[in-house]
């Protein structure tokens, strides 16, 4: 995985209550559904930089009671196959890398 450390500017996005923030606690929470919702008319595609923050959101406990499954290449493959119409072209290949 990505560095883990959280950045000044991941604590102030996520205490801001940022879109990167909250596009992050989506994920955490299954509920990207949310996301697409405040926009009917385009489909939001998780990137690379929303699974990396998220991680760090869950690694550093900083979003409470959520279970990050990406840790292993089996975990990431299941989520690739939940989000796989959501994924960019560059998330789906870093969700396949063997760590």
């Amino acid at each position: 995985m990505a560095a883990v450390t959280m950045t000044d500017a991941d604590w102030q996005d996520y205490l801001n209550k940022t879109p990167r923030a909250i596009r992050a606690a989506s994920l955490l929470t299954d509920q990207w559904q949310s996301v697409l919702v405040d926009n009917p008319l385009f489909i939001s595609m998780i990137s690379v930089a929303d699974l990396v923050y998220a991680n760090r959101l869950a690694v550093n406990e900083v979003q409470p009671n959520v279970e990050w499954p990406l840790d292993t290449y089996a975990h990431r493959q299941q989520f690739r196959r939940h989000y796989a119409r959501y994924l960019t072209p560059d998330s789906n290949t870093w969700l396949k890398r063997e760590d």
